[in-house]
């Protein structure tokens, strides 16, 4: 299994870069890529057999056969990143060019973060071709039992408190959450919500959450023994998933998606032999400028690698 620091290059500016935007991207730490040649692929996927196994008696075959056809994800490269550039006249001014350069590239590193945390979570290829899907409109795309119904035609409210009607709230709400975890194929590897959800369900589940600190400061978070990671927030400071989805009458609602990612299996992204790559310091007129890319296209490979549960509502 490859995750994207591992796969990235080795230099210095990059692993400087791809540092940065570990930190503020955290589903990073948990979708697998892999390296295939050429700016898209054909890769097999596990097919979906509608059939049901057979009974039969010694020296007969079975009434009917099941044929097995070859079924293909295609994986087209996406571009993502920008360019950073810094006017040439600082150094003409005494302006040490790549100590300043470096410095922008780490504070430019958080924003690529939090632009491909979003992307990998509301990336959408319809409104855009030029974006790789995200867990929002992978799940869409994937058969109706993967989008949980548990929830109601209008959402399900969690209550805080210990009255009956809350914590009988509270214990339907660990049900729907156990078998969104148990819709993805093999158990989901990771659970993802806004801040908001995960604040309620950690204030009366105290004994089934738990918490560590990662190398670099970030609270670790999991659920059941499942990583819980917050889907953040945009630059408006608005979340990623929002406490505003609506639910049949309901505009209070929001989702929890839950996946499972490995190299070329469930939900996996292809990248380049790169991946995350800092490209050398240019001169572009009046401009030293320093590109940062990562070329990627997600895919599911798998019949049952993700589901959401939507329509969660606090009260």
């Amino acid at each position: 299994m490859a995750l994207l620091y591992e796969i990235s290059g080795g230099d210095e500016l990059t692993r400087l870069v791809l540092g940065e935007v570990r930190k503020v991207a955290p589903l990073l730490d948990y979708v697998h890529f892999f390296y295939m040649p050429g700016g898209s692929a054909k890769v097999r996927k596990d097919a979906s057999v509608d059939s049901q196994g057979l009974f039969r008696t010694i020296s007969n075959d079975f009434a009917s056969k099941t044929e097995g056809t070859p079924d293909y994800a295609d994986y087209a490269l996406k571009i993502f990143g920008k360019t950073l550039k810094l006017d040439r006249a600082y150094e003409e001014r005494g302006g040490d060019i790549p100590s300043e350069l470096k410095r922008q590239l780490a504070a430019f590193g958080k924003t690529l973060g939090r632009n491909l945390n979003e992307y990998l979570i509301t990336g959408d290829s319809t409104a855009s071709p030029a974006q790789f899907n995200g867990l929002k409109k992978i799940v869409a795309a994937l058969a109706a039992s993967q989008t949980l119904t548990d929830t109601g035609t209008n959402g399900f409210q969690v209550t805080a408190g210990i009255s009956d009607a809350a914590v009988s709230s509270q214990q339907k709400f660990k049900e729907m959450l156990q078998i969104l975890i148990q819709s993805v194929e093999s158990g989901a590897q990771l659970l993802v919500m806004n801040s908001r959800v995960w604040s309620r369900l950690s204030s009366f589940a105290a004994s089934e959450c738990d918490s560590t600190i990662d190398q670099f400061g970030r609270r670790i978070t999991t659920y059941a023994g499942i990583p819980v990671v917050h889907a953040g927030f945009k630059f408006d400071g608005s979340e990623i998933l929002p406490q505003t989805e609506t639910k049949g009458t309901s505009t209070d609602c929001s989702s929890i998606y839950a996946f499972r990612s490995e190299e070329q299996a469930q939900l996996s992204l292809m990248t380049t032999r790169n991946a995350l790559k800092v490209y050398p310091v240019v001169q572009n007129g009046n401009f030293f400028e320093q590109t940062v890319e990562l070329q990627t296209d997600s895919q599911v490979l798998g019949v049952r690698p993700a589901a959401v549960l939507p329509g969660v509502r606090l009260a």
